[in-house]
C-alpha cells in the first residue's frame, strides 16, 4: 500500500454513533460534538429501531447530522460497520451515546495529524470513565505499545480516530464478536499500526459499557489472543481474569448490599 499522505490541511473527521434506546444519553453526546472548534465533522447515527424518543432527538438534531438511520441490526459492531459504509471521511472516530468530547478534543487530533503527518493512521488519546451519575472513577488509556496490546486492551478506544485506509485494507468489524470486536480489529490491523498518542483526556466516557463485568468478553478476549501469543500463556491470564471478574463482582453486590 503506497504510504499515507495527509496534504488535508482539515482532513475530514467521521463520528459514528450506534444508539438503540438512548434518549437520557443521545443529546449530550451530540451537544459535545456541536460545541467542538473544528469544523470539517461528519457525524453519522446508526439507530438500532428505538422506541423510547431517540428518533425524536435525532430529528431535532438534524442539522449536526450528516446521516442517520433506524433499523434492526445485529449490535453495536454491526451497527459501526453500517456507519463505516456511509462514511466519506479521512478519519473515523466511535462514540458511544453518553460518550463527550473535550471542547478541545478535535482539533487536539488534527494537530497530531499536522504534526505527524507520515503513515500516521492511528491515534489515541487519554479518556475519563464516569459512572450514570457523572462521577468521576477513573484515568484510562496508554500509549499503544505491541507487546502489551497483544495481553489485553491498553488503550482508550472512545474517541481515538482511525485513518479509513485500516478498514480498506483489513475489513471492518467481526460481528461474530458481540463485546470484543473493536480488539479484534486492531489485533488483526496491529502490524500496520503506526500511532501517536496525546497524554491528556480528551473523552469522558459513560461506564457500563458491554465490556463491563462480562464473562463474554473475557472468553472473547481469549479467543482473539490465542491467534497472537502461545496458548499456554493466554490461558493463564485467562484464569487470572476470572479471578479478578469474580472479585470485581462480589465487591460491587457488597456495595449494593
Amino acid at each position: 500500500m503506497d504510504s499515507i499522505l495527509h496534504s488535508n490541511l482539515q482532513p475530514t473527521i467521521t463520528i459514528i454513533i450506534a444508539t438503540y434506546n438512548e434518549l437520557c444519553n443521545i443529546q449530550k453526546t451530540l451537544d459535545s460534538i456541536y460545541y467542538q472548534k473544528y469544523t470539517n465533522i461528519e457525524v453519522i447515527v446508526i439507530d438500532g429501531n428505538s422506541d423510547d424518543g431517540t428518533i425524536e432527538i435525532l430529528i431535532k438534531n438534524q442539522d449536526l447530522l450528516s446521516k442517520w438511520l433506524s433499523e434492526k441490526d445485529s449490535g453495536l459492531y454491526d451497527a459501526w460497520n453500517k456507519g463505516l459504509n456511509l462514511s466519506s471521511g479521512e478519519w473515523i472516530m466511535f462514540l458511544g451515546a453518553g460518550d463527550t468530547l473535550n471542547s478541545d478534543a478535535l482539533n487536539s487530533y488534527a494537530n497530531s495529524i499536522k504534526i505527524n503527518n507520515k503513515e500516521l493512521n492511528f491515534i489515541t488519546s487519554k479518556g475519563r470513565l464516569n459512572d450514570n451519575n457523572g462521577k468521576f472513577i477513573r484515568e484510562i488509556g496508554k500509549s499503544l505499545n505491541k507487546k502489551t496490546f497483544q495481553k489485553y486492551m491498553t488503550i482508550c478506544h472512545p474517541g481515538s480516530l482511525h485513518h479509513k485506509s485500516l478498514f480498506l485494507k483489513n475489513g471492518n468489524y467481526d460481528i461474530n464478536y458481540k463485546i470484543c470486536a473493536d480488539y479484534e480489529f486492531l489485533m488483526r490491523s496491529l502490524s500496520d499500526l503506526n500511532t501517536s498518542f496525546i497524554d491528556k483526556a480528551l473523552v469522558d466516557i459513560l461506564d457500563g459499557g458491554i465490556s463491563s463485568y462480562s464473562f463474554k468478553g473475557l472468553y472473547e478476549t481469549k479467543i482473539i489472543k490465542m491467534s497472537k501469543r502461545p496458548k499456554i500463556l493466554v490461558e493463564w491470564e485467562w484464569i487470572i481474569a476470572l479471578i479478578k471478574l469474580f472479585l470485581k463482582i462480589k465487591l460491587l453486590n457488597r456495595k449494593l448490599s
